[in-house]
């Protein structure tokens, strides 16, 4: 074969490929659309796990966490009531002392009232000790320390200057224990109905002498501003 042979076999049968290839791209009908393209579906978003909730043990003022049955574990509840159990203590040698050493009326009817009052808040926070299985009478002693300073110091005092006094620490204590109880309450879990009964009650008996104890100032700033005159 020639030279010029091989040249033309060469050339046709490119020519060859080249209409094969038209001709099947001229095969598909014109108007046909394209393939589809089956969308993947987006990637789902990482889950992130929420933040566990507080304990009302890790909350300011929080009584402490709940047992199996929604009541506040005894631990928890020995800690508390250990300070509450002094609180009442206090209040009611402080009304003892009023009673007998005031010389307003209005003082002296506080005292009283207070000395009955935080027994009886007492007696039933003794009960509640007893019913979750501990024994307050020792607990809290330590925390008496501030209120006994405070007794020292009013029992050297009589008359005008021990109601003026007298008065002034009660609404100065009883303005932040009602705070506290209150936050304390509310932070107890909700199935302990008994505990979250006494703190209450404790709230209510403290505001109404909180409420005393202001009329009784009112009362004294008064005559001490007549006898100024």
């Amino acid at each position: 074969m020639t030279k010029t042979s091989y040249r033309l076999l060469v050339a046709a049968g490119a020519a060859a490929l080249t209409l094969g290839g038209t001709a099947r791209a001229q095969s598909t009908p014109p108007g046909t659309p394209p393939p589809r393209t089956v969308p993947q579906p987006a990637p789902a978003p990482p889950t992130s796990t929420p933040p566990a909730p507080t304990p009302p043990s890790a909350q300011p003022g929080g009584t402490g966490s709940a047992g199996p049955n929604g009541q506040i574990s005894a631990d928890d509840l020995r800690g508390k009531l250990g300070p509450l159990h002094a609180r009442n203590a206090g209040y009611r040698d402080a009304g003892k002392l009023a009673a007998e050493r005031g010389n307003n009326p209005q003082v002296k009817s506080l005292g009283s009232k207070m000395q009955q009052d935080y027994q009886k808040l007492d007696d039933d926070l003794t009960k509640l000790a007893k019913e979750r299985g501990f024994d307050i009478g020792n607990v809290g002693q330590a925390d008496t320390a501030a209120k006994d300073a405070v007794l020292t110091r009013l029992r050297g005092e009589s008359g005008d200057q021990f109601d003026t006094d007298f008065i002034h620490e009660m609404i100065q204590d009883l303005e932040a224990d009602v705070a506290s109880t209150k936050q304390m309450r509310e932070s107890t879990p909700g199935k302990d109905a008994r505990v979250k009964k006494w703190l209450d009650d404790a709230e209510n008996v403290m505001e109404d002498h909180l409420n005393q104890a202001r009329a009784a100032k009112v009362t004294i700033d008064k005559a001490r501003g007549q006898a100024k005159r």
